[in-house]
Formats: structure tokens, sequence, C-alpha cells
């Protein structure tokens, strides 16, 4: 059978790499003795995979994994036990069956929201700073993307579905952003925060927290819309 579940990482592992992170899931899940399934031949390995990467220092509500396994199990008691073989910080928040042979969850991606705290160097002027972010969403948005393969100039603004300020007083503003996040490109939530308040020209301390990712049907993974997407020929 086939399990996806839902899973959190909290500020006591924010500083985990995406790496370092799937490698303590698969220590807790041997730990839980769930009847996992391997693939065949020579190396076998056992058949997980994560919807998406989340970046190091960024906490999340909405982390994905599926999972193969080789007998039956109701996802209640695979959450149970597999929160209990857990460290503080990552926790199973709900889990469901899939049927089989349907898409998986990183082909079902098409979007993620985020909140996003600033948290500024003074006190800020309000109205401007929304003028800011109205201002910045109003044409390009070039920015240098580092990687492997060397440094990058790309425009975030085809990526962003949306930026509002939710909450602006003294010191501190609280954003949502909502953009792509999928195989051919994700939004740099990050590389976004750096580039307004350079336009904004105050410095600001940021927290990133990703709370849902969205299917291409259009429904939130997944929930009950996942399981009406994954159900789609």
């Amino acid at each position: 059978m086939r399990i996806i579940a839902r899973y959190e990482k909290a500020d006591a592992v924010r500083y985990v790499s995406h790496l370092d992170l799937q490698r303590l899931l698969h220590r807790a899940l041997r730990r839980a003795k769930l009847p996992i399934a391997y693939s065949n031949g020579f190396n076998p390995h056992p058949l997980i995979s994560f919807a998406a990467a989340l970046a190091v220092g960024q906490t999340s509500e909405a982390e994905w994994l599926e999972i193969s396994l080789d007998s039956p199990m109701a996802p209640e008691e695979f959450a149970r036990l597999l929160n209990g073989a857990l460290p503080a910080g990552v926790r199973v928040l709900e889990a469901f069956e899939a049927p089989e042979s349907r898409q998986t969850l990183s082909a079902m991606m098409a979007y993620a929201s985020y909140r996003v705290t600033l948290r500024f160097s003074q006190a800020v002027d309000c109205d401007a700073f929304e003028g800011a972010v109205k201002a910045l969403l109003s044409g390009p948005i070039a920015v240098t993307k580092r990687s492997k393969s060397g440094d990058k100039e790309v425009d975030l603004r085809p990526m962003i579905l949306s930026m509002e300020v939710l909450r602006c007083e003294g010191d501190s503003a609280e954003l949502s952003v909502v953009g792509q996040l999928n195989a051919s490109g994700s939004l740099n939530v990050e590389l976004l925060m750096s580039a307004l308040t350079e336009s904004f020209g105050t410095n600001a301390q940021t927290r990133i927290h990703r709370d849902a990712i969205y299917a291409q049907s259009g429904g939130t993974l997944p929930v009950c819309p996942i399981l009406n997407a994954i159900g789609e020929e």
C-alpha cells in the first residue's frame, strides 16, 4: 500500500538541511519498525519520496512524504508509530492511504503559500512599506541566484501569484506570499524578501514559514482535494 503524510518542520530543526532531514526520517521509519517496501536490485533502497525541499532556516507545516509499505496499515497507526520515533521539531500531522498507480505528490505540485515575518532595525512607516510592496510587484524583480553552476540573473515576478501585507506595526511586519513550486521552477522567498528590503531601504531579519502546498487542481495538498486529484484520470 501507499501512504502520503504531512509533517511539520518546527523551530527546533529549522537549521537542519533537507538531506539531513531525509536521513532523520529514514532512521525514524526504521526505529518505528514500519513495514517499509524496498526496491529490487543489488542495492535495495526504501521506496520513499519527498514532495519539495525546504530552504535551511525556514519552518513549515506543509512538508510531504509518500511511502510504499509491504503490508496494509491504518494511516492513523502509521502516524502514531512514526511520531513515537521522531525527535522534537518533526511531527506527522496527518496521513492518508493513496491509490498506487496515480500521480506522485511532486508531479501534482503547482504553488505554495508562505507567512513571512520581517523584523526591521527600526520602526517603519507602514504606508510607505505597503507602497514598497506594491511598487515591487509592478514590474520585473531582477535578482542574482547562486548555484553550483555559477551566478545567474533571474526575474522573480513571473513566479509570484500574490504578495500582501497582513500586519505592520512598529518595527515588524507580516506578509502572505504565494508563489510557484513545481518541476519547472520555484519562487525563492528569501531572494524576494532581500529584493523587498533593499528597495525599501531598511534592513530586516526574516522568518519564513511554509503553510500550504497547492495542487494543479487548485486544492491544497492533500486533505480531501489530494485524494480527488490523485483519482483523476
